[in-house]
């Protein structure tokens, strides 16, 4: 769903300390990608984001952050 939605790149962590925490990242080239997105956001896509909350165990929601890329200069040189 990620990738067909414009996602570049897409993985599914599991922590190898706690084996029932898993963490979801996908990078879209910009913001507006993010914001469309969301526009994009089918029934089908409930359907599946439903699917995979009910897996959480918690009654809260998953926790979602969203970041962003941090440019960073180079180092000067000599």
């Amino acid at each position: 769903m990620r990738r067909r939605d414009g996602a570049i790149r897409w993985a599914l962590y599991r922590d190898p300390f706690d084996p029932s925490c898993y963490v979801e990242t996908y990078i879209l080239e910009t913001w507006i990608e993010r914001q469309r997105q969301i526009e994009r956001f089918t029934v089908a896509d409930h359907t599946i984001r439903n699917r995979v909350f009910s897996f959480h165990v918690e009654q809260d929601p998953p926790v979602v952050s969203r970041m962003i890329l941090a440019h960073v200069p180079p180092p000067a040189g000599p």
